[in-house]
C-alpha cells in the first residue's frame, strides 16, 4: 500500500488482468486515509475484497463497470461502500 498526501492506495490483484495493450495485473484504488471504507479494507487482502464485491476476474469486472458506465476502480470502490458502510 502506497501513501500519498491524504490518499491511501490499495491494488487489487487480478490473475487475467494481462488483456488487450494492458500491462498490468492490478487495479488500484484510492481511499482516504482516515475514512471509514480504508478502515475496513486497509488490512484485507485481494482475494478478500474480490470475494465480498463478488467479482473473480478481470473480465467480469470490466462487464460491470462499463455496465454501469464507472471506471473500474470506481466500481469496485462502490461496490465495497455498499457491501461494508451500508
Amino acid at each position: 500500500m502506497q501513501r500519498i498526501n491524504d490518499r491511501v492506495y490499495k491494488s487489487i490483484y487480478f490473475k487475467d488482468g494481462l488483456s488487450g495493450n494492458r500491462k498490468r495485473r492490478d487495479v488500484t484504488v484510492a481511499f482516504s486515509r482516515d475514512g471509514d471504507l480504508y478502515d475496513k479494507c486497509k488490512d484485507m487482502k485481494s482475494s478478500e475484497i474480490k470475494e465480498l464485491i463478488g467479482i473473480e476476474s478481470y473480465e467480469a469486472l470490466q462487464k460491470k463497470a462499463q455496465s454501469e458506465k464507472l471506471k473500474l476502480s470506481s466500481y469496485i470502490k462502490k461496490q465495497l461502500i455498499t457491501q461494508l458502510l451500508s
